[in-house]
């Protein structure tokens, strides 16, 4: 094909020096970018959408300009986007796997070098010889120690996989899968390709590029979340069931956002608590926003997944009602006086109990069905006046009988140990009937004595 296109159809042939040169330009260039699948036994399958895609492009070029350093077609015609939603269980075995598929990367380009198909190309008297010689059956190499048994062990999750790994990839994007998943997913997408000894590689330049810049966003996005439970999550509260910690880590947050006005609706604060509970989803939750609770759509819950138990802590399902007062219309200066901020506590309490009174009557009985397998239930009901929050929490516990998959559900009441950590210089907090009661309008150190 390559020596038809030169010499019928390139625009260049009539002016080139050296068209048998140009020609062993264009293979070697195809042999470093384009050569990936391995079909049985033959050592060099070429992309033919690569190819043809190249060639057009190639029209108007001489030898001198012509570049493969951006091509993208191997990946435009794979998978990317599919890898790039892993989210790993761990990184042991995955770098491992990933090391060894770069030696081996490695070694290849060396034996291309030194006596593989772009050696032959370059000691070729002509094309045609070229072409003869390169599709000979590769050398198998011969390994041993530790790069043999991670051979060996990559080769059988390629060709003797397991039910439970293909398993695994159904839930791509939704929970963790193991690194064995991982790689057979990068075999399935043409992302490594067996060699003529057996052994796993990847196929190209270009896949190279790609899956060195797949292993950094997976790597850092794995640090990321192995860290977060410690400091992020703690301070939030969610994975622990604090929602005091919750409410002053909310508080943090609105505190911020001084020019919340009058104009602003209920939805906007959803939108805020939403983005807040985000990093939730790194910790085995998923969110979601005005959700169907069989008589309405509550606000906010979030939900633990599958993958919730790797992560430490009691299974719980949240359900936030959202409620806000209006501003008023003084100026901020007075709105926020000690004096105005008293008198306008009542009020947007009792609207927290409206909404309190609203997700158990309304949403509890669809909010216990769809808490099944979860340890325990937590309603809490967001009253917000400007960046100031009142809330009202409730919790159940589930009493599941005989391996039921069916719940039984009992309140769980506060008690004041529950609250002894809340910082009386920017919240208060009390047990009230069994319910915690959090705000942060005015502080346990403002109310005067």
């Amino acid at each position: 094909m390559v020596d038809h296109y030169v010499d019928n159809q390139w625009q260049g042939r009539d002016t080139c020096p050296d068209l048998e040169a140009f020609k062993k330009q264009l293979l070697r260039g195809f042999i470093e970018h384009f050569d990936g699948y391995r079909i049985g036994r033959v050592p060099h399958i070429f992309n033919p959408h690569a190819v043809l895609e190249f060639l057009s492009d190639l029209e108007d070029k001489m030898p001198d300009t012509v570049s493969f350093g951006d091509t993208r077609d191997w990946v435009d015609t794979a998978c990317l986007w599919m890898v790039m939603k892993i989210q790993l269980a761990s990184m042991g075995d995955h770098d491992r796997y990933f090391k060894r598929l770069v030696e081996n990367y490695y070694l290849e380009r060396v034996s291309a070098e030194v006596g593989g198909a772009v050696a032959v190309l370059e000691r070729a008297s002509s094309l045609d010889e070229a072409i003869g010689l390169i599709g000979a059956e590769e050398d198998p190499q011969q390994l041993t120690g530790d790069a043999f048994a991670v051979d060996k062990e990559l080769a059988d999750i390629c060709t003797k996989s397991r039910a439970k790994d293909f398993l695994e990839l159904l839930a791509l994007g939704e929970q963790d899968i193991s690194a064995r998943a991982a790689m057979l997913l990068f075999y399935q997408a043409g992302y490594i390709a067996p060699r003529t000894d057996g052994r796993m590689a990847i196929p190209s330049t270009e896949v190279f590029k790609e899956l060195k810049r797949y292993h950094r966003v997976v790597s850092e996005r794995h640090n990321r979340r192995s860290c977060l439970p410690d400091d992020t999550h703690a301070l939030m509260g969610i994975r622990d069931g604090n929602l005091v910690r919750f409410a002053v880590s909310l508080h943090g947050i609105l505190a911020l956002m001084t020019g919340l006005s009058s104009k602003k609706a209920e939805i906007d604060y959803q939108h805020i608590v939403t983005a807040f509970l985000g990093p939730v989803r790194d910790i085995g939750f998923d969110l979601m926003c005005e959700a169907n609770a069989g008589s309405g759509y509550v606000d906010v819950v979030v939900i633990p997944r599958a993958d919730h138990s790797r992560h430490g802590g009691t299974s719980r399902m949240y359900v936030f009602e959202l409620k806000r007062h209006p501003r008023g219309e003084d100026s901020y200066a007075k709105l926020m006086s000690l004096d105005q901020r008293i008198s306008v506590e009542q009020p947007v309490r009792d609207l927290a109990i409206v909404g309190h009174i609203q997700t158990r009557d309304r949403y509890l009985q669809n909010a216990m069905v769809r808490a099944r397998g979860c340890e325990e239930l937590v309603l809490a009901s967001v009253a917000f006046w400007m960046h100031r929050v009142y809330m009202v929490v409730r919790r159940f516990r589930s009493q599941r009988q005989n391996q039921s998959q069916v719940n039984d559900w009992a309140p769980l009441p506060y008690s004041d140990t529950d609250i002894q950590d809340a910082p009386g210089q920017s919240i208060w907090a009390m047990v009230v009937d069994g319910n915690i009661e959090i705000s942060t309008i005015v502080s346990a150190a403002e109310w005067p004595e």
